[in-house]
């Protein structure tokens, strides 16, 4: 159970120096958290992050220290798909939010304590998306600013100050504090009223910083100047292991291969899946990235290599293209690649990244992956490799990636925002 601690913290030069970082989820969805991290570590900040046990050893190869945060059920290998067939449902994003609670509904508490102990001391709180409750409820707590951060476009059937969207998220709010409360009432904290807290926030213009190109994803609305487009986040330090040697050498041995990478899709028998890369591919050179190929041996024809991981940022701008189910840090690693994709999402937000990649002329036209077939993915292939505009769009938006230095924009702002936090509440 939480004790307390002590709050406060030193001032150096107007800017707010112990920083926590909260992030719940995948890779893709910790890493950009991580990469603003070591950013505002490298600045001078005393930067930590609270996240869950299987990135600890990203988070020691970013030099960010680590402190644990409780794993839902859905990190289990066998609940994986269960909780992923919430968003495949339409591809909506919306019908994932049960399975998020669902998630962290299980380890509510745990994860509660946890945040509070590692929390403490800290001035300021910046919490990923799926980590925001965890972040306003610590702020809140601690008396201390709060910045969000998200990685995905905002949907526009769900505009913040929509008031079809405010009615869902009261009631979603009135069915999350239920559990909330039980939970805080067992680390000591007191009940939650029923203003929903996301509002409040908006209210509050408290800051949200969206970790992708504003030449990418849509610009916010100019009267919400509270939220900005930064730049991609990246991590410009080694945090994967080298390709293997075999891997260079094919990739040196012959023109530009294609790339068809499967994202964090969980296949009971990868086999199919893999006969059909192979199919599509129809004797070009390719590179298929699935961590099944990390664990067994599959006979791949000559012109394939199969690997389990390869650092984005080695193998994409060597492909000639790149099949992707367009997580948001795969679409900046393309983008920075300057490497035309074929979308294939799975899930939620993965459906608006490959709609907006298509419609800026950078991809063909996405392929669900439940309507994948050999002859939909050949032909984007040829698509991808055959049209020059798509080369050249995707030439001028990596220039454009490549200059806007994200994770730098985000620190300024960060800073700036927590400067005048401080100023706020020295005159209070």
């Amino acid at each position: 159970m939480y004790r307390g601690g002590t709050v406060g913290g030193l001032v150096h030069g107007g800017v707010w120096v112990r920083l926590t970082l909260l992030a719940v989820g995948s890779r893709g969805d910790v890493q950009p958290t991580l990469a603003v991290g070591r950013e505002l570590a490298d600045g001078g900040q005393d930067v930590r992050i609270v996240t869950h046990p299987t990135h600890e050893r990203l988070c020691a190869l970013a030099g960010v220290p680590f402190f644990p945060l409780a794993e839902g059920p859905l990190a289990a290998t066998k609940e994986v798909r269960t909780g992923r067939s919430w968003g495949r449902w339409r591809g909506h994003a919306l019908v994932i939010w049960p399975a998020f609670a669902w998630d962290a509904r299980a380890v509510v508490r745990e994860r509660l304590d946890q945040v509070l102990q590692a929390s403490a001391g800290s001035d300021a709180i910046i919490a990923s998306a799926a980590a925001t409750l965890l972040g306003w409820q610590t702020a809140d707590y601690f008396g201390i600013p709060l910045i969000r951060v998200a990685i995905d476009q905002p949907l526009r059937l769900v505009a913040l100050h929509g008031p079809l969207t405010r009615a869902a998220r009261k009631a979603i709010w009135l069915w999350y504090r239920t559990w909330l409360n039980g939970a805080r009432n067992d680390v000591g904290l007191p009940k939650l009223g029923t203003r929903e807290p996301i509002g409040q926030l908006e209210q509050r213009r408290v800051l949200w910083l969206r970790a992708y190109s504003p030449a990418v994803g849509p610009m916010p609305v100019a009267s919400r100047d509270w939220v900005r487009a930064t730049g991609f986040w990246f991590i410009d330090r080694p945090v994967d292991p080298p390709p293997p040697p075999e891997l260079v050498s094919f990739v040196d041995a012959g023109p530009p291969p294609l790339c068809i990478g499967f994202g964090g899709l969980e296949l009971d028998d990868p086999r199919p899946m893999i006969r059909l890369a192979i199919g599509a591919l129809a004797g070009r050179r390719g590179v298929l990235v699935h961590h099944a190929f990390g664990k067994r041996g599959y006979e791949l024809p000559a012109n394939v290599f199969g690997v389990g991981s390869v650092p984005h940022d080695w193998l994409l701008p060597r492909c000639a293209a790149v099949v992707h189910h367009c997580g948001s840090g795969t679409v900046g690693a393309a983008l920075r690649a300057g490497a035309p994709t074929v979308p294939v999402p799975h899930a939620g937000f993965q459906m608006r990244w490959a709609r907006r990649l298509h419609e800026l002329g950078v991809a063909t036209e996405p392929i669900p992956d439940r309507r994948l077939n050999v002859n939909n993915l050949r032909a984007g292939l040829t698509e991808a490799t055959d049209d020059s505009g798509i080369r050249h769009r995707v030439a001028a938006l990596q220039r454009v990636v490549a200059a806007e230095r994200g994770t730098a924009k985000a620190r300024r702002l960060i800073e700036e925002y927590l400067d005048q936090s401080c100023w706020t509440k020295r005159s209070a």
